[in-house]
């Protein structure tokens, strides 16, 4: 019964504790420094990850897949609260794990469907940024850590439709907030441009993503 809650508590405090410290020393946003609904926010967002991380550690057959869904926790949690990334070093080295952790439970064919995955990602998002400013030119670097991440495209498009089905959630949301003190049309031309950050919508799809690359596996 321990062991049901302390490993996946562990790597949520893991994950909370090391986008803590990134949010207080790059981003400058302590805990202490915040008001008091970022920090309902923050409280939330500590809850959130140590729910999925639950979910996720006991549906995984190994905790090795556990390793990229908590480091992309750690990109998602700091461009929630500031719509910052963490430092390049942290991102890329994420890159090189996922790819690592495809190589370690698949071999070399693994290893090759997780870069040429994160290519692509890495594609398609440059593609987004140049041509229909879809998201902002970080994210690019954040759909390269998706990618290896998701280790594979059967998975980056479960997870794409994921994060669809959570924007239109958003934007719907938007539009039942905007009503409050808006018309009908104002509040859906208001929600229209929402840009939520892409961390979070990436981190809900990686991790039914995973959950189902999971389950197919042994089901």
């Amino acid at each position: 019964m321990l062991n049901f809650v302390l490993w996946p508590s562990l790597l949520a405090l893991f994950a909370n504790a090391i986008a803590e410290w990134l949010l207080a020393t790059n981003l400058d946003r302590p805990f202490h420094a915040l008001n008091k609904s970022e920090r309902i926010i923050r409280i939330l967002r500590w809850l959130l990850c140590w729910f999925g991380l639950f979910i996720a550690y006991h549906i995984i057959p190994s905790p090795l897949h556990l390793l990229p869904l908590t480091l992309f926790s750690i990109s998602a949690a700091t461009d929630l609260e500031t719509k910052f990334l963490p430092p390049d070093t942290f991102l890329y080295s994420s890159v090189l794990i996922g790819c690592g952790v495809a190589f370690l439970t698949n071999g070399p064919n693994g290893l090759c469907i997780a870069i040429a995955t994160q290519a692509i990602c890495f594609a398609l998002w440059t593609l987004g940024v140049a041509f229909f400013n879809l998201c902002d030119a970080g994210d690019i670097k954040l759909s390269m850590q998706f990618g290896a991440a998701c280790g594979s495209l059967a998975s980056v498009g479960i997870a794409g439709f994921v994060v669809w089905l959570v924007a239109c959630g958003v934007v719907l949301m938007g539009i039942a907030i905007g009503l409050r003190t808006k018309s009908f049309r104002e509040a859906v031309r208001c929600a229209g441009v929402l840009r939520p950050p892409q961390g979070p919508l990436l981190w809900c799809g990686l991790l039914v993503a995973s959950l189902w690359q999971a389950l197919g596996v042994t089901l």
